[in-house]
């Protein structure tokens, strides 16, 4: 497999984006032959040349982002598949398939350059916003490989910094989707950190209370229920000057 550049240290990431391409045709090449020259064409549409120095270099993040993940369902299938026999893919000699661990250590590279991407490179903070929130729905988007999914869920959110408008949103998809799959027991590390991060947020009351009562409840389905009781008060207090239709929806 190409190994990834890091894009920290890839001056506009063309080298990263380059490897991930390469990556991602020859998965394509192998599961989906005829769409290989079609998605090929699209992602040297991606870079144009500097007329200074000669090299590619990438029109737009958004849009090459946008491109590499829209074959999130085929990167996924790719790890998944690795699980079965070798008799079971076609056309693929066995001494050449991946192990699953293989497999799903080059779908997290994929998927943290991906999230590199989205941080370091999308300056616009609303197409950063939307980059991250589509990343959220793929990867809430099956309970297969949950603890997996999950983990990335977490790189997403560890990705960004405090600052970042958007984080919110990416914890509250992570808690959902451990509550979902019964695996918030991964997420309690990172209750000692809520006050904190309630003051990173600067959320409205409505969101506090969305977070706590989503805590007390996971909390006490871990049979948990002296440290789910102050999320479930805290859930309370925060209803209280509330108009009375807010109340009564409550």
């Amino acid at each position: 497999m190409t190994t990834f550049v890091p894009l920290a240290t890839d001056g506009d990431g063309t080298a990263s984006a380059v490897a991930v391409g390469d990556w991602l045709l020859q998965i394509i090449n192998l599961k989906n032959p005829s769409q290989t020259q079609s998605y090929y064409t699209q992602f040297l549409e991606q870079f144009d040349k500097d007329e200074e120095t000669g090299e590619q270099k990438i029109r737009d993040h958004f849009q090459l982002f946008e491109l590499l993940l829209s074959q999130h369902q085929l990167v996924f299938n790719y790890a998944t598949q690795a699980r079965q026999p070798a008799a079971a893919e076609k056309g693929e000699k066995p001494q050449n398939r991946k192990t699953f661990l293989e497999a799903v250590h080059e779908v997290e590279e994929f998927f943290t350059v991906l999230i590199a991407m989205v941080v370091l490179r999308i300056e616009n903070v609303e197409q950063a916003g939307q980059a991250a929130g589509t990343l959220c729905s793929v990867f809430r988007a099956s309970t297969d490989m949950a603890e997996f999914r999950l983990r990335l869920l977490q790189s997403l959110y560890n990705a960004f910094p405090p600052s970042f408008p958007y984080r919110f949103p990416i914890f509250v998809a992570t808690l959902e989707y451990a509550a979902e799959t019964n695996l918030f027991s991964v997420m309690l590390p990172y209750i000692r950190y809520i006050n904190e991060w309630m003051r990173d947020w600067n959320l409205p009351p409505s969101s506090k209370r969305q977070v706590f009562l989503i805590l007390a409840n996971e909390l006490k389905k871990l049979k948990k229920a002296d440290e789910a009781y102050p999320f479930l008060k805290r859930h309370v207090q925060f209803f209280q000057n509330e108009k009375e239709e807010i109340l009564s929806n409550g």
